[in-house]
């Protein structure tokens, strides 16, 4: 009976569990891909698939926007605050340009393909009409670095605004 020395048998247990969990060795990154023989192996297993036998698998059409998304309108002063460059809870919060209405509602407002960080800037303290599209407050995700709620709470969410779309001066 051939017997391995104890380390060695414990060194050889270690990496094919590690192997079979899915956990990285010392000569492999966690985000290096799987060795050329699982990937090889993953790929026999499947039959070739010719789209011309499958007409239920369409190639998937274009996204095409909605006729009418859900826009915001606002007219008020625009405020233009520079971020710190650090990381902070203001930073993170990302408030850099808001618009307070006629009501007092404060809006924190982004720049977009359409409308230029630069042009908000150079409208700042004029009362200008924003048309925007909002978006809700999100959780950060968890590999996303994020400052801290109140006690017991979790991270701090970021905060809802609009993505504006459109800037023109208020009449």
């Amino acid at each position: 009976m051939n017997r391995l020395p104890p380390l060695k048998l414990v060194v050889v247990s270690l990496c094919f569990s590690s192997s079979l969990l899915g956990c990285a060795t010392a000569g492999q990154d966690e985000n290096s891909p799987e060795p050329a023989q699982k990937s090889d192996a993953k790929q026999d297993q499947q039959p070739a698939s010719d789209p011309a036998e499958d007409p239920a698998e369409d190639p998937p059409a274009p996204a095409q926007p909605a006729a009418d998304p859900s826009t915001l309108t606002v007219t008020g002063t625009l405020t233009y605050t520079e971020l710190p460059r650090t990381k902070s809870v203001e930073a993170y919060l990302g408030k850099e340009f808001t618009l307070v209405d006629a009501k007092g509602t404060e809006h924190n407002l982004k720049s977009s393909d359409t409308v230029s960080h630069e042009e908000l800037v150079g409208r700042s303290g004029h009362t200008v009409t924003v048309t925007c599209t909002p978006y809700p407050e999100r959780q950060p995700q968890p590999h996303e670095q994020a400052p801290m709620g109140a006690p017991g709470q979790g991270t701090m969410p970021r905060p809802a605004g609009c993505t504006v779309t459109a800037l023109a001066t208020a009449p």
